[in-house]
This record gives C-alpha cells, sequence and structure tokens, in this order.
C-alpha cells in the first residue's frame, strides 16, 4: 500500500517543533496531547487497502508512545534535542500498520521544552497543524487551571469528504476547471535549476536562513507601494530569483494554498492543501513592482479557484499517466498564526520537513518571536549539493538587498553573480 500512495524512499512526513520557555508543567502537557488523541481521528488513523484502493481506518484509541525525553543534561541540549526529532521525522513510515501522528516532549532545561510533533501529509496540512497546537494549548492551560476544556470543533474526516462531494458535484467544479485549463493553455517546459539530469530520489536537503526584522519591513513596503501584501512579494521576489537563475523570460512555478474557503473548512484539521500554478512573464524593461503586480492579479484568481486540485490539473493536461509536472520550482509562503503560548509561557515555532521535495522550494515563515523569517530552500538531495543549496541562498539574499536598493531598476540588467564569481568573471 505504502507504494500505490508514493515511492517507497519517498517520505510524506510534516514535522514541526514548538519551542516553549518557561516553567512547563509536562505531566498536565502530555496528558493534554492524550486528550487531542481522543478528539481528533487523524491522530489514531492508518491508511490501507480496502478492494484495492486506500482508504483512511480510523482506531478507537491511540495506544502510541508519547515520550517524555530529558537532554538538559547533554553537553549541548538544544543540538541534541534538534538532531532527536531529525532523525525521527525521518524514520520510514508503513502507513497500513504504523501510527502517522507522533509527538514527544523535550526537555531542553527547567525553563526551555520542545514540542514535537508530525504526521504523514495525507491526514494533516500545514494549516491543521496551527489548529492542532491552539487546541492542545487550550487543552493544558485548562488542565492548569483545573476546569474542564472547551468543547472540542474539529468535525470529521466524514464531514470533509462530504464537503468534497458537495464540491465536485456543484457548478464551482466545472467552472473551476475551465478556469485552469484557459491559464495552463501552451504551457511552457517546467524549468529547473538543477545541473544534473537524473532522477529525483526520496529525502529533502535543506539549508535555511533568517532574515532579520528590517528586511521584511522594508521589502512589505516595497509591495504596498506596489499594490502587493508580504505574501505576494515574496512569491514574486522568489520568481524573479528563478527566472534570473534559469536565464528564461517565461516561468511557472507553483505556489501553495490551504483551499479552505468557508469557516467549517477553516475549523476543521485535514489533508486540503493545495498547489497552484502561477505564470510569469519578464520582459526586458520589467521590474520588480511590475513581478508583483503580476503576483497579485494571479493569487486573487487563484485564491477564487482554489479548491480545484492540482492533480486534477494533472490529469486534464494527461500528465499523470507520464508522471510529468506542470512545474517543478515552488515557493511556499506560510503566514499561519502562532501568536499562542501555554498559559502565559511563550512559543516560538519552527518547522522540521514538509516531505520530500521534488525539485527546489523555497519555503519561508514567521517563527512568531516577533524577530525574524525564516526561509528554507529545500532541495531533492539527488538534483543537488549542500554547497549549491547555500549558494542559491546567498545570491537570493543579495537579490533582494539590491532590488531594496535601487527598485526601480529593470531584472534583466541585474546580475546574480556572487563576489568571488564576479572575480573569477573579471580574471578570465
Amino acid at each position: 500500500m505504502k507504494e500505490k500512495i508514493s515511492p517507497s524512499d519517498w517520505s510524506f512526513v510534516i514535522a514541526e517543533a514548538i519551542e516553549i520557555h518557561g516553567r512547563l508543567d509536562s505531566r498536565h502537557f502530555i496528558a493534554a496531547l492524550r486528550i487531542l488523541t481522543e478528539e481528533l481521528e487523524a491522530t489514531r488513523s492508518r491508511i490501507r487497502g480496502i478492494e484495492g484502493r486506500p482508504h483512511q481506518v480510523i482506531l478507537g484509541a491511540y495506544d502510541g508512545d508519547i515520550p517524555l525525553l530529558d537532554f538538559s543534561d547533554e553537553s549541548e541540549p538544544l543540538s541534541a534535542a534538534y538532531g532527536w526529532m531529525n532523525a525521527e521525522h525521518r524514520k520510514p513510515i508503513d502507513v497500513a500498520e504504523d501510527w502517522l501522528w507522533a509527538s514527544a516532549l523535550l526537555k531542553v532545561s527547567d525553563v526551555h521544552w520542545i514540542w514535537y510533533h508530525s504526521a504523514h501529509h495525507a491526514l494533516i496540512d500545514g494549516f491543521s497543524a496551527g489548529l492542532i497546537a491552539r487546541r492542545v494549548s487550550e487543552l493544558y492551560e485548562a488542565l492548569q487551571n483545573g476546569r474542564s476544556p472547551s468543547p472540542c470543533d474539529f468535525g470529521s474526516p466524514d464531514e470533509l469528504l462530504a464537503i468534497e462531494r458537495d464540491y465536485r458535484g456543484s457548478v464551482h467544479f466545472g467552472r473551476d476547471r475551465r478556469y485552469w485549463l484557459d491559464q495552463l493553455k501552451s504551457l511552457p517546459q517546467p524549468v529547473t535549476l538543477a545541473r544534473r539530469k537524473i532522477d529525483p530520489s526520496g529525502g529533502t536537503l535543506r539549508h535555511s536562513v533568517e532574515l532579520d526584522r528590517e528586511m521584511i519591513r522594508r521589502v512589505a513596503a516595497l509591495g504596498r507601494a506596489a499594490g502587493g501584501s508580504l505574501p505576494q512579494t515574496l512569491i514574486a521576489l522568489v520568481a524573479t530569483y528563478y527566472a534570473k537563475a534559469a536565464d528564461v523570460d517565461e516561468l511557472t512555478i507553483l505556489t501553495m494554498v490551504t483551499a479552505r474557503i468557508s469557516a467549517d473548512l477553516r475549523r476543521m484539521p485535514g489533508m486540503l492543501a493545495n498547489a497552484v500554478p502561477l505564470r510569469f512573464r519578464f520582459g526586458p524593461d520589467v521590474r520588480l513592482a511590475d513581478v508583483i503586480r503580476q503576483t497579485s492579479q494571479q493569487m486573487a484568481r487563484a485564491l477564487r479557484y482554489q479548491r480545484y486540485r492540482y492533480e486534477d490539473m494533472r490529469r486534464d493536461l494527461g500528465l499523470s499517466h507520464r508522471d510529468e509536472q506542470i512545474a517543478t520550482l515552488g515557493v511556499n509562503i506560510e503566514p499561519f498564526d502562532y501568536s499562542f503560548d501555554f498559559n502565559g509561557l511563550p512559543v516560538t515555532a519552527r518547522n522540521l520537513s514538509n516531505g520530500t521535495t521534488a525539485d527546489l522550494t523555497i519555503f519561508a515563515y514567521d517563527r512568531g518571536d516577533g524577530r525574524s523569517m525564516i526561509v528554507d530552500f529545500d532541495a531533492n538531495p539527488a538534483l543537488y549539493t549542500l554547497s549549491e543549496l547555500v549558494d542559491h541562498q546567498k545570491r537570493f539574499v543579495q537579490m533582494i538587498e539590491a532590488i531594496l536598493a535601487e527598485p526601480e531598476r529593470p531584472i534583466a540588467s541585474r546580475s546574480l553573480l556572487l563576489p568571488q564569481e564576479r572575480e573569477r568573471v573579471l580574471l578570465e
């Protein structure tokens, strides 16, 4: 059954670490996680074959371990804790027999804890992780204050299926299909920045950088001047970098959307996230402001039609049976709100994994600490080396700094060469 869902060496586990700052009551925290498993069916689900097709099977109770792990005596407790978590989310999973949701509480010190949680992407998306974290916060606060928690309103997988069936039988489904078929006419070949012409493998190679709050403030101001939001401006910057690095004047990339267009969908954990294509054109006089406008116009339309699945788009274009993609470069901007706490104890969030990356995705999110934005360069390890990712990150940040210094300068006239690369060119 695993091979029906994904290649055997590919991972579809999403995982995150939520650092909790202060004196946490570990007994009540683990009790809150146990209550969560009673409320949320995804935590006690498996995926099994029934008549040759994969089905979500919900078990009556979660009897998996929720360990309390103490790293406080290690020479480098925080590094040891992250080492354990990174090894944990990379473990292979048998979707029919293993638990597809996992949690652990890690002690770094008496006043520094980490809640690790992971899940198979077939059951839970990034938006759901935020819903779950907020619910654990509510449960922990109730236990700490000796009161009953408020009723849970997560809904069920059956409700999500009913909503999806209604959509597929509605006029909106046909309308959305027509929109995407029109958008994807005369589609250019997928662009890659990889130098190797081989098939991708499982796993993800990651290199991360933090953009300081002042740079983000300036980027947001530049976006507002062009009529774009901060997420739209970041998407425009990523698209600009991809086009420059690949030396193309037409580009299609994928970006993630929640596909949660109603209040009901926004309260129910599940796998609803969808990938939508964005197409960009870069003429000789195009500036970043023009790319921001392209982005904001496309995103406004894409959000209206966001429920039409990427898998359906591929089938419509005849790509599924050839295992081909609409695009392989991606951008994922997650503006999820992590401004909650655990009975007054502040948190900072860190994404650990979004699963296997087919090519290259630039993933940006706010940690919730008010200080910085994390930008992860997630790449397929068969296609990129770590040194290549480091260079892409340096060029990307250098490009942002150059655009902030001269926002009116056309993109075509800009160079991505790093100082040492420019020096080599001059010497040659």
